[in-house]
């Protein structure tokens, strides 16, 4: 699961634009939202998927990759949008993710919310660059990322414990860009969200 071939079925998969009803799967290789939400082992025939509601799954919400990508992404929908004002964005967010408009309330709160976020973003940006700038001026070398393994026609040629499949999270530009996709995915681990009534 951890070599250059599941390498290259993540990123075509990460890449993807498509949502999908039927995806084909490794038998030894489930994508990793699947496996926090109760997925029936492929193996196996099972008649009925199990429910269960367990802390994995809120922290898939809230660390994954994906989500951040995915909350990233549709903040810079918002932020791209100049002709609505903050809470035109907000309803949109809401419309777009809950299928509803956001309450008054809802919208002074996350009004506040994104304006202490940006601040603080900012700050911690602020001495991220400082720290980065300041190893370089003392000559530390970033470490190497990535592999240098060759993806093979069949899983079974790739030693598959030489080359760790490690997705990076996507980065905010800056405090404000930081405070939309943190609301967006506030919205995503939300329960409104993650269970149809």
């Amino acid at each position: 699961n951890n070599g250059a071939e599941a390498a290259k079925i993540l990123s075509a998969a990460n890449s993807s634009q498509y949502r999908s009803i039927y995806l084909p799967l490794v038998r030894t290789l489930v994508p990793g939202s699947l496996e926090v939400f109760d997925f029936a082992e492929q193996g196996m025939v099972t008649g009925q998927r199990e429910n269960t509601t367990v802390a994995p799954q809120a922290l898939y919400l809230m660390n994954d990759p994906f989500v951040l990508r995915q909350s990233l992404s549709l903040a810079r929908q918002l932020l791209s949008n100049e002709q609505l004002a903050d809470e035109g964005k907000i309803h949109t967010a809401y419309q777009r993710v809950l299928g509803r408009q956001a309450t008054s309330s809802e919208i002074e709160r996350i009004r506040f919310y994104l304006q202490d976020y940006a601040a603080l973003a900012d700050q911690e940006l602020a001495q991220n660059t400082t720290a980065v700038a300041e190893k370089s001026d003392e000559g530390e070398a970033e470490p190497a990322t990535g592999s240098t393994a060759v993806a093979a026609a069949n899983p079974d040629d790739v030693a598959q414990d030489d080359a760790i499949v490690v997705e990076a999270a996507p980065q905010p530009k800056d405090g404000q860009e930081a405070a939309w996709a943190s609301f967006v995915q506030i919205l995503y681990g939300t329960a409104e969200f993650r269970y149809l009534k």
